[in-house]
């Protein structure tokens, strides 16, 4: 009777311990394919981020280009106006509507 006593305990610990290596296997899969999952929409939204970055970089390169462009008109605007004589200042013209 002890003896069957020790053996239903034996077959309980492996059916047990089975069971439970069984579960953790099927966690330890379950984890895999959801981190795999995360992985790869981490890599989507990095390449998204850094399309979003390069194209507010080309904006602010175009706008770059542009505020140096209008530097260069005010120079040469500049340049125009204290061009004139010194002697004659800058006279309206009578014609134009103010």
């Amino acid at each position: 009777m002890d003896m069957d006593i020790l053996l239903a305990g034996i077959f309980t610990t492996a059916m047990a311990v089975t069971i439970c290596g069984s579960t953790l296997i099927g966690w330890k899969m379950w984890l895999r394919s959801k981190t795999e999952r995360l992985s790869v929409a981490g890599r989507d939204e990095i390449e998204r981020l850094a399309e979003a970055v390069d194209g507010l970089h080309e904006r602010m390169q175009f706008m770059q280009d542009e505020i140096g462009e209008l530097h260069e008109r005010v120079d040469f605007a500049e340049r125009l106006l204290t061009k004139g004589d010194a002697a004659e200042p800058y006279k309206p013209d009578p014609l134009v509507a103010t």
